[in-house]
C-alpha cells in the first residue's frame, strides 16, 4: 500500500526525516518558491528516502523543444540539482531528449531528470 500528499511547494505541512519518497514530476514553479519549499521537502526525506524529479530543463529553448514553461525561470537544470543535491547519491542525474506523447505534447521534450539517495 501506499500513502501520499499533494502538498504546497513553498509551505509544505511537513516534519523533519518523515518520508521514504519525495517526487516532483513537472513541478515548474518560480525560483523563489523553489528556494522557500526545496530544503523543507529535503529535510523531510528520511535517511535513505529517495528524491525524485522530472521537469523541464532550462535548456529546452536551448534544444528546440517548445514544450514546457515560456518562463526558463520556473525550470530546472541538471547542474543546479547537482549542486543542491550534492550530499547526497545521485543514482540518476541527466539531462535528455524525451518522446511525449500527452495530449498537446506531442513530440521531442528536454526534461531533466534524478534520483537521489539521502545518505
Amino acid at each position: 500500500s501506499i500513502q501520499y500528499t499533494l502538498d504546497d511547494f513553498a509551505r509544505p505541512p511537513v516534519g523533519a526525516q518523515e518520508y521514504d519518497l519525495i517526487a516532483l514530476i513537472y513541478a515548474h514553479v518560480p525560483e523563489t518558491t523553489r528556494e522557500a519549499g526545496m530544503p523543507l521537502l529535503m529535510d523531510a526525506l528520511k535517511p535513505g528516502g529517495l528524491f525524485v524529479v522530472e521537469v523541464f530543463s532550462q535548456t529546452r529553448s536551448e534544444s528546440g523543444s517548445g514544450f514546457g514553461p515560456q518562463d526558463a525561470g520556473l525550470c530546472i537544470r541538471v547542474a543546479d540539482l547537482r549542486k543542491r543535491f550534492a550530499g547526497y547519491e545521485l543514482l540518476i542525474l541527466r539531462e535528455e531528449v524525451v518522446q511525449l506523447d500527452e495530449g498537446r505534447h506531442a513530440g521531442p521534450g528536454t526534461v531533466a531528470r534524478m534520483v537521489a539517495r539521502k545518505k
